[in-house]
């Protein structure tokens, strides 16, 4: 018995220490570095939006239409309006006399449409090639000069003799440019660009949707869309009713080479006014 003590005293403080040890926690095992997934070689990357050319002969802010266009989504490059035009998708500018050539097959080849916003643009539309994003006075222009003077019946292409010498007087300074306020429109057009698939057209086309929304017309003074009083679009007050701008592209050709004519003879020194009873106006119109 007296052995025996011991020995139960010996198994109690084993019991006791084992109840105060605390077992060991097992490390983690160690974890990957983080890195990026690796790209699915099945997925298709994300596609780059068509680039829009445009070609533009315009007082807006073109800059500042192509940071806009950037940050709504669209890829946009503007271009000077020179040369064939044929890899641009869109006409945009002034110059009435242009546009009626182009939309009467005379110019870049443009393709029929219609933009969300036509209710805005009143009588500013040519055709159903070109729309009217805004308008402003016409400065350093012949038509304010001319405009009174229209004449189909005249032989010297379609204006009277007088509006000629009137020109020849404002480009010799001998007459002041005319006061009376007329007004010209900023058109755009979409141009039928060879290649362009109907996908990238429908691109094309949102984008102008876009553009009636977003278009800064830039520095002048501006109206809303509509015909204004003085508009280059009708004949002026009293005299027989013309379509101007078809009529200004019937004769643009001519006009602009008596023009040059005009401004040739004015440059020298010595220029004496025309004798316009006796000018062979054939060498314009041929």
């Amino acid at each position: 018995m007296r052995r025996f003590v011991p020995f139960l005293i010996c198994l109690a403080l084993c019991l006791g220490l084992s109840a105060c040890t605390v077992p060991e926690t097992p490390e983690p095992p160690p974890q990957p570095p983080l890195t990026d997934p690796e790209p699915d070689p099945e997925q298709d990357p994300m596609p780059e939006p068509y680039k829009i050319i445009i070609y533009a002969s315009t007082a807006g802010n073109t800059a500042a239409l192509e940071e806009k266009a950037r940050t709504a989504g669209y890829s946009v490059e503007l271009r000077p309006a020179l040369g064939e035009m044929t890899d641009g998708d869109l006409l945009l500018g002034f110059d009435d006399f242009f546009w009626g050539r182009a939309c009467g097959g005379q110019g870049p080849e443009l393709m029929a449409w219609e933009p969300a916003w036509l209710s805005r643009c009143g009588d500013r539309v040519i055709t159903d090639r070109a729309y009217g994003l805004s308008v402003r006075p016409a400065k350093n222009s012949v038509l304010p000069v001319l405009y009174p003077f229209l004449d189909p019946a005249s032989p010297a292409c379609g204006v009277k003799a007088q509006g000629w010498q009137a020109l020849w007087d404002v480009m010799c300074g001998l007459a002041p440019a005319p006061e009376e306020q007329f007004w010209t429109a900023e058109y755009v057009g979409l141009l039928a660009r060879a290649g362009r698939t109907e996908e990238e057209t429908g691109d094309v086309l949102d984008f102008l949707d876009w553009l009636g929304d977003n278009w800064d017309p830039g520095a002048g003074a501006l109206l809303p869309m509509g015909t204004p009083a003085g508009d280059l679009s009708t004949a002026p007050a009293g005299e027989t009713a013309l379509d101007f701008r078809a009529y200004a592209s019937l004769h643009e050709g001519e006009w602009s080479r008596v023009v040059d004519a005009l401004w040739e003879l004015a440059e020298n020194p010595v220029a004496a006014s025309p004798d316009w009873a006796a000018t062979d106006w054939s060498v314009f119109t041929d």
